[in-house]
């Protein structure tokens, strides 16, 4: 009597286990950096649409810094602050950095640090 030896096909319960947690570790770095890439790209539309606001080279420092404030309430934006916009005037022209830092605790003792620097230029129209 012969006996049929089938072969493997497909994943042992180790080869599962080990995708899983390739899996599981690439879903919990995405949940983590999702968010700040968004308020990453968010801070872009908030720096360009001022770009749009009408009179926007007539107004003070003060006026500028209340409107980015408004958008960031709107966007719930809260990792960046007004101290990280920093405003420069060169005659009719007004430039606006911005500059800031977040670390994000990935495990215990490990963080994922997120540097972003943005600018944008508004001129009179």
């Amino acid at each position: 009597m012969r006996q049929n030896i089938s072969k493997q096909a497909g994943l042992t319960m180790m080869g599962w286990l080990f995708a899983a947690i390739i899996a599981g570790f690439f879903i919990y770095l995405g949940m983590l950096l999702l968010p700040a890439m968004i308020n990453n790209h968010t801070m872009g539309n908030i720096l360009t649409t001022l770009q749009q606001e009408p009179g926007i080279t007539q107004k003070s420092n003060r006026e500028i810094i209340k409107l980015i404030n408004n958008r960031l309430r709107i966007n719930d934006i809260r990792d960046v602050k007004t101290d990280d916009f920093e405003i420069v005037r060169d005659g009719g022209r007004i430039t606006i950095y911005l500059d800031y830092e977040k670390r994000i605790e990935f495990a215990k003792n490990i963080y994922i640090l997120i540097v972003a620097n943005k600018e944008v230029e508004l001129v009179k129209r």
